[in-house]
């Protein structure tokens, strides 16, 4: 469980980038998420489970979309959650 958490904070970080603006990503970020909740369904817990449902739903409309701290604070949190 714990590597699966690095796992995810890792791409997503490397999605969003460096400077990178999730609102230029929002349908890379989620189609990324929803392929990453199906390889990795066995292995996640609930916490990360939730986050890539959020991450999923971004790209059915604005009201959805995760900003930059958000995002970036899923990163931190599954980091933190070791």
């Amino acid at each position: 469980m714990n590597n699966s958490r690095i796992q995810f904070a890792d791409e997503l970080e490397a999605l969003l980038g460096v400077n990178g603006r999730p609102s230029e990503h929002i349908d890379e970020i989620a189609t990324w998420a929803y392929r990453w909740r199906l390889t990795h369904q066995d292995e996640v817990d609930d916490e990360v489970d939730a986050w890539l449902l959020d991450l999923g739903f971004m790209s059915m409309g604005q009201e959805f979309e995760l900003g930059d701290v958000e995002l970036r604070q899923m990163i931190v949190s599954a980091r933190c959650s070791i």
